[in-house]
This record gives C-alpha cells, structure tokens and sequence, in this order.
C-alpha cells in the first residue's frame, strides 16, 4: 500500500441481521458466567472478511458489492456453537443452516477478491470469552427463522467499549437519502425488470 492509496480501513462484507431477528434469537441464547454478550446491533454473517483496506479501494468493493444483486432474505439458525472448538471456545456462535444463496454470495465474493483460508461455515458470532471455555452445541428444539438484510462493506470501528461497524457508503450528493435494500426495494426491481422483458 502506497500513501496515494490513503489510510487504510478495517473492512468485511457482511449480512447483517434485521433488529427483531436479534432479538428473537437473544431469547433462545443461555450463556455461562463470565462470558459477554455482544450487542446486538452488531450481529451478523461475515461473507467475506478483507482486513487491513486501502480506502483507494473502497469504491471497487462498492461495486464488487453492488455486482451480487443481493437482496434481504430469511436463514434458519439450529443452533448455538463453541469457536473454534467447542472444548477451546473464545467465541459463541449461532450456527446458520446451509443456505444456497448464502453460499453463492461467498463463493463469488471468492472469486473475485480472492478465497479465504478456511471453508466458508455461516454463523453468527454472540458472544466472547476472555479465556478458552468449553462450550457444547447448544441444539434448538425448532429451527429459528431470521431475517438478514442484503449485504454491505462494513469497517470496523475501535472504540474504548469494543469495536463497532459501520457501513462503508460511496459519496452522495447531498440531500440523497442512504438507504440500504430492502425486500420492497427487490420487489420493485422485480417488478420493473419483468415489464422490460415483455
């Protein structure tokens, strides 16, 4: 990285999940002592983790994002797991069912930013341990259906309570609003795209 690619940012590309499906899930989540919580706010799939970012980059990952013509969708979490290892756990995670269009969008972002080191496993991360514990799958009597909003370039933010993520969004002219898609947005999309093709 050059200076004239400027300072560099934290980034990802993530899905994260709608305000209600958090707290849905934070019913079902049963956590041992000494173990944190993360906000809420801040739960999601990562599909792509990109690291250290030169902000130069930022507008080629805009449109790597926007390429996925990805909208909200609905995935089932089954249940609660230990990472990495349920016996050497730092993190607890909702495990996210396979889900083929979860996949697909990770394995293009592969494709086109490169591939990652280990198998792409959707999950949702809820929890930190300042120590190794041990944490057994934690099964759900049902599936639990969230919603996930269609994803975005995040950074990550370090601040004196932790990190926080904020969506990474090109420059607009000013009075435009920023919004981000939704399902009536994919709809209408839908909807425009099929009157062109009759």
């Amino acid at each position: 990285m050059t200076e004239s690619d400027g300072p560099a940012l934290r980034c990802f590309i993530g899905a994260f999940l709608e305000r209600e499906s958090a707290q849905l899930l934070a019913a079902h989540l049963r956590l041992p002592e000494g173990v944190r919580r993360i906000d809420r706010s801040a739960w999601h799939v990562t599909l792509k983790f990109l690291g250290a970012t030169p902000a130069a980059s930022v507008a080629d990952l805009l449109a790597t994002v926007a390429a996925l013509q990805a909208c909200p969708i609905e995935v089932e979490v089954t249940g609660f797991i230990g990472m990495p290892r349920a016996v050497h756990a730092r993190v607890v995670a909702a495990e996210v069912a396979a889900d083929p269009r979860l996949s697909a969008w990770a394995e293009r972002l592969a494709t086109l930013l490169g591939p990652e080191d280990r198998q792409f496993r959707p999950h949702v991360t809820v929890a930190r341990s300042g120590r190794p514990i041990r944490f057994p799958l934690q099964k759900l009597a049902a599936p639990v259906s969230i919603s996930l909003q269609a994803p975005a370039l995040y950074r990550s933010v370090l601040e004196r309570s932790g990190a926080r993520y904020r969506r990474v969004l090109a420059e607009e002219p000013a009075g435009d609003s920023r919004r981000m898609v939704t399902r009536e947005s994919c709809r209408r999309l839908l909807r425009t795209d099929h009157m062109g093709d009759s």
